[in-house]
This record gives C-alpha cells, sequence and structure tokens, in this order.
C-alpha cells in the first residue's frame, strides 16, 4: 500500500529493482532504519501499528531499542498471500507504521521483497509521510535529509527523493518517468555516473556511493518560478535514463561477474 499524498505533509520515498530477500533480511534493513531514524531525532524510534481502535494503534511496530527477531516475526506476519489464504511464492512484505511522538503523525509504508514485476521498474518501495507541522521546530533539512540518507543506508535503494507538499499534482499524464525528480533526489552510483545535471542543482556525495540533488538548502517553493524551472531542468537531465538498460549495473558488480567466468 502506498500512503496517500497529504496536502501538508513532505513524502520521503525511497524504491529499488527487483530485488528477492526474506523476512529475516527485510527485518535486519528495518531494524537498522529505525536506529537510523533515532540517530536524526530521538522521537523518530518510536513507532506504533496502524489500528482502527485505540487498542490496536497501542500496539508498538518496534521494540526500544530495536530488536531483529521481533521484527522478524513481524515480517513474517506481513507476507502477502493470495485470495486463498497462501502466501505468494516470492516472499513480498507489506507493512506499515505511524509515529505520533511528534504530535501529528508520520506514517511509514513499505512494500517490500519483490524479486522482479514486468510491469513495473521499481517494484520495491518504502514511503514516509512527514507533516510539515513536525518541522516546526526546526529547518526542514535539519529532519527529513537525514532521514532520506537513514533510509538509503539501509535499504540500499537505487532512487528516493524528497517530495515536498503539491509537487505531487505536477507530475501528470500516464508516461511518467521513471526516476522523479523531488526537492532532493537521490540517485545510486550506476544512475549518477549517467547523467549531468544542470547548473543550479547541488550535487553531494553519498557515503557508499552515489549522489544527491537538491533544489536548494531551504523547504522547496512551490510558488517560485525559479525553483519550478530548475525541478523541470533536473528531470530533463534524467531523460537518458529512460534510454538506458534498466536497471543501469554498477561496473564493480559487472566486473566481479566477468571474473566469476
Amino acid at each position: 500500500m502506498t500512503l496517500a499524498s497529504s496536502p501538508g505533509s513532505d513524502r520521503i520515498v525511497v524504491a529499488w529493482p527487483g530485488r528477492s530477500e526474506d523476512a529475516a533480511t527485510s527485518a535486519a534493513r528495518m531494524v537498522r532504519a529505525i536506529g537510523n531514524f533515532g540517530r536524526c531525532d530521538p522521537r523518530l524510534d518510536r513507532w506504533r501499528e496502524i489500528g482502527f481502535t485505540q487498542r490496536e494503534a497501542s500496539v508498538p511496530f518496534s521494540t526500544l531499542p530495536p530488536q531483529l527477531g521481533p521484527m522478524v516475526r513481524r515480517f513474517e506476519a506481513a507476507r502477502c498471500r493470495d485470495a486463498k489464504g497462501h502466501p505468494l511464492s516470492a516472499p513480498v512484505f507489506q507493512v506499515n507504521a505511524r509515529n505520533t511522538a511528534f504530535g501529528s503523525p508520520l506514517e511509514l509504508s513499505a512494500s517490500v521483497g519483490n524479486p522482479g514485476d514486468p510491469r513495473a521498474a521499481l517494484p520495491n518501495r518504502l514511503d514516509l509521510l512527514v507533516p510539515r507541522s513536525t518541522q516546526g521546530d526546526s529547518d526542514a533539512t535539519s529532519l527529513l535529509k537525514p532521514t532520506l540518507l537513514a533510509l538509503i543506508d539501509a535499504w540500499a535503494p537505487v532512487v528516493g527523493r524528497i517530495d515536498p507538499p503539491g509537487l505531487a499534482g505536477l507530475r501528470t499524464g500516464r508516461d511518467r518517468p521513471r526516476v522523479e525528480v523531488g526537492w532532493i533526489t537521490y540517485l545510486a552510483s550506476p544512475l549518477a555516473r549517467l547523467i549531468a545535471p544542470p547548473a543550479g542543482a547541488t550535487v553531494e556525495p553519498v557515503t557508499g556511493g552515489g549522489v544527491l540533488l537538491s533544489l536548494g538548502e531551504h523547504p522547496f517553493d512551490m510558488e517560485d518560478e525559479a525553483a519550478l524551472a530548475l525541478w523541470r531542468s533536473v528531470q530533463d537531465s534524467l531523460a537518458v535514463l529512460e534510454a538506458t538498460t534498466w536497471p543501469p549495473e554498477d561496473d564493480a558488480a559487472t566486473s566481479n561477474r566477468e571474473t566469476d567466468r
């Protein structure tokens, strides 16, 4: 389940191509992500289940501090099933959680473990909605950017971005690009080496490879025509990714396979 857009929330998204992972591997990644969150802000590691009743919503999604064993069991329970209730052959997991430590709830949704889908270039995805009201005591960059980096470190995605409120409304039509640009956009190294960002975009290397493309230090202003023009220019610079073999491979991975032969 992808979280519905909220008019007052920034959306952090990370996504990656087919990658089959079992419950233990996915759980380890989530534990790492939540641990990373806590280092961004101590309140960011307090996640609970999304429930229809107060009792259901009081159930912790993760222990404090996050532990692998309980999270493995959580992912095992979240394995997708067919109409008859049987687990799908591919270990695809869908989990959702909410954090109310800031007042206005943050919401997390993940669909992971998908080994591949011919209908989708990036079938694995994690979304995190961060209400603007939770950012009132600090600049958005102090919460949003570190949280994106926390997810990149844990989930090793191919792409990621931070969408400010309203930006999704500018993406229209059925032929949407594989890689969508946000206020801040992450590209893993196999993608980053293929593009030439336009002047005005800030390019920042990411530990472990890849880059962040930023449209500015401050939260994106949907009323700023210059900012919108830069957003369109960065999106245009990614058009080369539409024509390349998907997903592009890292040089190191290709070299290793050739050596194995």
